[in-house]
């Protein structure tokens, strides 16, 4: 653990993982995106300003939670995300299913690629014996 700063109430608080953000201001938040997605339910259609308005957000952090994947556009949604990679519109995070596929495949590849070359000893440790020479 270590100790952070809350982005939100700028607290000192012990960070472990996820958003820096204090427990409170979690909770808090948690309240909040429930109450939009109550509120997208009944009003699929509602834009970001809207939803903005209504959860006492900024536009900026209601895009943020469709983006990070803490909310879902509806389908009859006039809300558009693109992904970052090939401008695809997605529903929720920054790549589209393609891209992720493509990324674990290639990422997947460039494993087997240095495991094969591990064993062929390309990529071998340095040689027994070399050391750092020091001065007594």
């Amino acid at each position: 653990m270590k100790l952070e700063s809350c982005k939100k109430c700028k607290r000192l608080f012990n960070y472990t993982e996820g958003k820096i953000i204090c427990i409170k201001c979690e909770a808090e938040e948690k309240l909040k995106l429930d109450k939009v997605r109550v509120y997208l339910r009944k009003n699929p259609t509602a834009s970001v300003d809207m939803i903005a308005q209504e959860a006492s957000f900024s536009t900026k952090q209601v895009v943020e939670f469709f983006r990070d994947g803490d909310l879902e556009i509806p389908e009859e949604s006039p809300i558009e995300l693109q992904c970052e990679k090939c401008k695809a519109k997605i529903s929720k995070g920054k790549i589209c299913v393609n891209c992720k596929d493509k990324q674990y495949y290639a990422v997947k590849e460039a494993q087997q690629e240095i495991s094969e070359r591990l064993e062929q000893n390309d990529l071998a440790p340095a040689k027994k014996g070399t050391r750092m020479h020091t001065r007594k």
